[in-house]
C-alpha cells in the first residue's frame, strides 16, 4: 500500500476580469503517489494553487474531482474522531504568514497543547523528554520556550512550528511554502534543519514550494506544477538534468 496517493484531484476558482467573472481549473487533475521514507517536492510559481493542493491533501479542503488517500484512507475524513490515530499521523507546516503559530501562547504553552491532545494519558516526563529532544533536533534553545512568538525571528518561529509537527509523531510530513518570508540565511538554515530531521526520524516529506533549489534540496523526486497541472513527474536527478516539459526547463534554466 502507498503511504499517499492523488489521483486525479481537480479545484477551479473564479477569476475576475474585466466586468466578468469565469471559472478555470486551480488544480488541474493532479495525480501522484508516494512510498513510505521517501521525499517528494513539488514546485510551482503559483503559490495560491500550492496551497489549495496541500489543503486538499490534508483534507481541509474538499476537492471538486479526484481523491486522496493517506494510509488507504481519503484523507478528507481523516479527522473524524474514529480516526483520531492516522490524523496524528499526518502533520504539516505552513508559511510564517499563515498564522499557524498562536501568537498569545508561549512555545512551551504551544507545546502543551500538543501534549494535551495527543499526549494526555501518558506520562509527563515522556513528553517533555519528546519535547527536549525535539528542540535540540530543530536547532532551537532549551531557553526558547518561555518566549512568544512575537519575541522569536522568522525562523526560529518556523522552526517552532516544525517542532510542534514533530512532537505527534507523523509518518508524513506536508512542508507548504515553508520557506516563504525567510531571508537566504534563515530558509538554508531551516532546509538543513529539516535534512536532519529527515535522517533522524522515520518520517517521509511532501514539499510544496515555489522554489526549485528548495525542492531539488529536500525532494528524492520533483513534480513540476503548471497553471494547475502536474506537467513533469520524476527523479530529482532526470528532472534537473534532462526535464521534458518547456515550463520544466525554464524553471531549471533558471537556477542555473
Amino acid at each position: 500500500m502507498k503511504l499517499l496517493e492523488v489521483e486525479d484531484l481537480t479545484l477551479t476558482r473564479t477569476v475576475v476580469g474585466e466586468g466578468n467573472a469565469t471559472r478555470r481549473n486551480q488544480i488541474d487533475g493532479v495525480s501522484f503517489s508516494m512510498e513510505d521514507g521517501q521525499s517528494v517536492a513539488l514546485v510551482s510559481k503559483d503559490r495560491e494553487s500550492l496551497m489549495a493542493l496541500a489543503l486538499m491533501i490534508l483534507g481541509c479542503e474538499r476537492a471538486e474531482a479526484g481523491s486522496v488517500r493517506f494510509e488507504g484512507m481519503q484523507t478528507i475524513h481523516i479527522q473524524k474522531k474514529e480516526n483520531r490515530d492516522r490524523w496524528r499521523r499526518l502533520q504539516a507546516v505552513f508559511p510564517t504568514s499563515a498564522g499557524q503559530i498562536p501568537e498569545h501562547l508561549t512555545v512551551k504553552q504551544i507545546f502543551e497543547e500538543v501534549r494535551q491532545v495527543w499526549y494526555r494519558r501518558r506520562p509527563a516526563i515522556e513528553f517533555r523528554e519528546l519535547s527536549e529532544r525535539i528542540i535540540s533536533d530543530c536547532r532551537l534553545s532549551e531557553d526558547v520556550q518561555s518566549l512568544y512568538p512575537s519575541e522569536l525571528s522568522a525562523g526560529e518561529r518556523q522552526k517552532v512550528a516544525l517542532a510542534r509537527a514533530l512532537l505527534p509523531q507523523p509518518s508524513l510530513l506536508v512542508c507548504q511554502g515553508v520557506t516563504e518570508g525567510l531571508d537566504a540565511v534563515q530558509s538554508a538554515e531551516l532546509v538543513g534543519c529539516l535534512h536532519s530531521i529527515r535522517e533522524s526520524y522515520p518520517l517521509s516529506l511532501l514539499v510544496l514550494t515555489d522554489d526549485l533549489a528548495v525542492a531539488a534540496s529536500l525532494g528524492d523526486a520533483i513534480g513540476v506544477v503548471h497553471q494547475g497541472r502536474l506537467v513533469e513527474f520524476g527523479l530529482k536527478s532526470k528532472i534537473l538534468s534532462s526535464p521534458e516539459h518547456e515550463f520544466s526547463r525554464r524553471l531549471v534554466s533558471s537556477c542555473s
